[in-house]
C-alpha cells in the first residue's frame, strides 16, 4: 500500500508539470507569437496589368504574376484594381499601355476587420501622405504588439526555467525517497522470498510425492486400459471379417441369382423381339407383294387401253387419209366444158393427189418409240423388284439360326436396306407411269 500511494503521489506531481508545459506550448502557437515573430521587412510580390486587343479590336486588361499566365481579364482599370485588392497581397502592380508604365498600385496585406491601404500614382500627394500615415501607424502598432508579445515570452521563458529548476529538485526529492523507499521493499521482499522459499521447498516435496503416486496409479490404469483395448480390438476384428466374408458370399449368391435371371429375362427377349420382327416383316412382305401385283396389273391395263386406243386412232387417221385421197380423184375424173359452145370434151391428165403426212408419221414413230422404251423399262422396274421380293422369301423361309447381338444387327440393317431399295424402285415405276400418262395426253404437231 506505501509503494502504491508513492507512485500516485509521484504521477500527480509530473502530471502538473506537464500541464504548465501544455500552456506554455499553446501560448506559442497563438497569434500574438506569430505575429510578433514575423519578419519587420515585407516581401513585395510583382503584377503587371497590360492593354491588349482581342479578336473584334477590343481593348482589355490583361492581369498576370511576373513571370507566370495571365489569370484575368477586364474592360477598365478600376475593375483590375478591385480584384486586385480583393486578392489582399503584398504586391506592386504596374499598368502597361503602348509598352510605356502608365500607373502604379501598391497594396499591403490587412487583418480581417481592417480597411486596405492602396497606394495609387493617381492620387494626390496629400492623400498618399495620408495612406502612408496610416500604414506607418499600423506598423507601430504591430511593433508594440510584437515588443508586448516578446515580453511576455520572456516572462515565460524565466517562468520555465523557475518551473524546470523546480521540477529538477523535485525529482532529486522523489529519486531520494525512492531510494529509500526501493531499500526497504527489497529488504522486506528478502524476507518474504526466504519465507516463500522454505514454503515453496516443502510444498513442491509434497507435490512431488502426490505427482509420483498419481503417476504409478495413471500408469498402472493405462496398462490396464490398453491390455483390455487390445482385448476388444482383436474381437470386433474377428467379427468384422466374419461379417464381411458372409456379406461377400450373400453379395456373391446374389449377383449369380441376378445375372441368371438378367440372362434368362434377355433371351425370352430377343426371342419375343425376333418373332415380332420376323411376323411384322412377313406382314409387310405380303402387303408388299399385293401391292405390287395390283399396280403391276393395273400398269399392264393402263398400257393395253393406251396400245389400243393409238392403234384405233392410227386407222381413223389412215381412213380418213384414203377417203380424202379417193374423194379427189373421183372430182379429177369429171368432164370439163368449154363456154364457146362446143359440145367437146377435153381430156385433161390425171394427177394422183399425194398426201404429205411424213411429219404426221415420224411423230408417231418417235411416239410409239418412246412408248416401247418407257414399257421396257417399266418392265425391268417390275423384274426388278420381283427379284428382291424372291430374295427376302428366300430369307424368310431360311431357318431361324441364334445369333449374337451384332449380327442380328446387321441382318436388321440389311433388310432395311433392301426394303427402300424397293420403295426407291416403286417411286422409280410410279415415275415412269406418269411420263407415259403424260406424253400420250400430248396434243401431236
Amino acid at each position: 500500500m506505501i509503494i502504491l500511494y508513492n507512485l500516485f503521489g509521484l504521477l500527480l506531481e509530473r502530471n502538473l508539470v506537464l500541464i504548465k508545459i501544455i500552456n506554455i506550448l499553446k501560448f506559442r502557437k497563438s497569434k500574438i507569437w506569430k505575429g510578433n515573430m514575423s519578419e519587420s521587412k515585407t516581401k513585395m510580390e510583382k503584377w503587371y496589368c497590360t492593354q491588349r486587343l482581342d479578336e473584334n479590336d477590343n481593348k482589355f486588361w490583361s492581369l498576370k504574376e511576373a513571370g507566370k499566365e495571365p489569370v484575368a481579364a477586364f474592360k477598365t482599370q478600376s475593375d483590375t484594381i478591385d480584384y486586385f485588392k480583393s486578392m489582399n497581397l503584398n504586391a506592386h502592380l504596374w499598368f502597361q499601355k503602348g509598352g510605356k508604365f502608365v500607373r502604379t498600385i501598391k497594396t499591403y496585406k490587412t487583418e480581417k476587420g481592417e480597411e486596405m491601404i492602396v497606394i495609387d500614382t493617381n492620387d494626390s500627394e496629400e492623400k498618399t501622405k495620408d495612406k502612408l500615415k496610416i500604414i506607418e501607424a499600423r506598423n507601430n502598432k504591430k511593433k508594440e504588439e510584437r515588443a508586448k508579445a516578446e515580453k511576455l515570452m520572456q516572462e515565460e521563458k524565466a517562468k520555465e526555467k523557475a518551473l524546470e529548476e523546480e521540477k529538477a529538485n523535485e525529482e532529486a526529492r522523489k529519486e531520494s525517497l525512492r531510494m529509500e523507499r526501493a531499500k526497504k521493499a527489497q529488504e522486506a521482499k528478502k524476507a518474504r522470498d526466504t519465507q516463500e522459499m522454505a514454503q515453496k521447498a516443502e510444498e513442491e516435496a509434497r507435490q512431488k510425492a502426490l505427482e509420483e503416486e498419481k503417476a504409478r496409479k495413471a500408469q498402472e490404469q493405462k496398462r490396464l486400459e490398453e491390455e483390455q483395448e487390445a482385448l476388444e480390438k482383436a474381437r470386433l476384428e474377428a467379427e468384422a471379417l466374419e461379417a464381411q466374408r458372409k456379406a461377400e458370399e450373400e453379395a456373391e449368391k446374389a449377383r449369380l441369382e441376378a445375372e441368371v435371371l438378367e440372362a434368362q429375362k434377355r433371351a425370352e427377349e430377343e426371342a419375343k423381339n425376333a418373332r415380332l420382327e420376323a411376323e411384322a416383316l412377313e406382314q409387310k412382305r405380303i402387303i408388299e407383294e399385293e401391292r405390287l401385283r395390283a399396280e403391276a396389273e393395273r400398269l399392264e391395263r393402263e398400257l393395253q387401253e393406251e396400245l389400243e386406243s393409238n392403234q384405233k386412232n392410227e386407222r381413223e387417221m389412215e381412213n380418213e387419209v384414203l377417203e380424202d385421197v379417193f374423194i379427189n380423184l373421183e372430182e379429177d375424173k369429171k368432164p370439163d366444158f368449154q363456154v364457146a359452145g362446143h359440145n367437146t370434151y377435153e381430156h385433161q391428165e390425171v394427177v394422183p393427189i399425194v398426201v404429205d403426212d411424213k411429219a404426221e408419221k415420224e411423230q408417231m414413230l418417235k411416239q410409239e418409240e418412246r412408248k416401247s422404251r418407257l414399257a421396257k423399262q417399266m418392265e425391268q422396274e417390275i423384274k426388278k423388284a420381283k427379284r428382291e421380293q424372291e430374295a427376302k422369301e428366300a430369307l424368310k423361309n431360311e431357318p431361324v439360326k441364334k445369333v449374337d447381338l451384332p449380327k442380328k444387327n446387321k441382318m436388321k440393317k440389311e433388310v432395311l436396306n433392301k426394303i427402300l431399295l424397293s420403295l426407291f424402285a416403286l417411286v422409280i415405276l410410279i415415275t415412269l407411269i406418269l411420263l407415259i400418262y403424260l406424253l400420250s395426253n400430248r396434243p401431236s404437231a
